[in-house]
């Protein structure tokens, strides 16, 4: 399950809806949810309650959290190239 900041860093608003939401099938007319990895959108109910049983994006399977990941690597290492 992913964190409420985790999701947060994932996840962008979008104040113009387009498209059909993958989670519910309905049209997305007004405000959306994208994740920031793959663009994918979604009613913003809609992708809060996938991420609350899962971690990954409902259409490609991304893990939200490799963001995350990534950066922490990153940060680490130049922390660690900075000590020595």
């Amino acid at each position: 399950v992913a964190t409420p900041d985790e999701i947060n860093r994932a996840v962008a608003t979008e104040e113009t809806g387009h498209g059909v939401c993958a989670i519910c099938q309905d049209n997305i007319v007004n405000s959306s949810a994208r994740i920031r990895h793959c663009g994918h959108r979604y009613h913003r109910h809609c992708l809060t309650t996938w991420l609350a049983m899962s971690v990954r994006c409902p259409v490609c399977r991304h893990d939200i959290r490799q963001q995350d990941i990534r950066q922490q690597d990153i940060q680490a290492s130049q922390t660690s190239s900075h000590t020595e």
